[in-house]
């Protein structure tokens, strides 16, 4: 991606790794920290061509609810206009 300067990282995390949840305090802080590598890579990143993005699901999945066509939509708003690093969904 570095040489070509151009790509994307795109990671997706619950939402403690925004709210902290009691119930999800251990996966909570694995989550946290690789958010804050997502923010890092795309500060060092972004300006070479590399796009780090971070999708925070903070909502319960059910099926045919509309929300992974939701998901779809937002991640493909951040990796074409590269305008913001993170979006939380809930």
């Amino acid at each position: 991606m570095l040489d070509k300067q151009s790509g994307a990282l795109l990671f997706t995390t619950g939402g403690a790794s925004v709210h902290p949840v009691p119930r999800t305090g251990n996966v909570g802080i694995a989550i946290s920290g690789l958010r804050n590598n997502i923010f890092n890579l795309n500060s060092e990143l972004a300006d070479k061509g590399v796009y780090a993005g971070h999708l925070s699901i903070g909502i319960w999945m059910q099926p045919n609810s509309g929300v992974q066509d939701k998901i779809a939509d937002i991640w493909y708003d951040m990796y074409t206009k590269r305008d913001r690093v993170e979006e939380f969904i809930n």
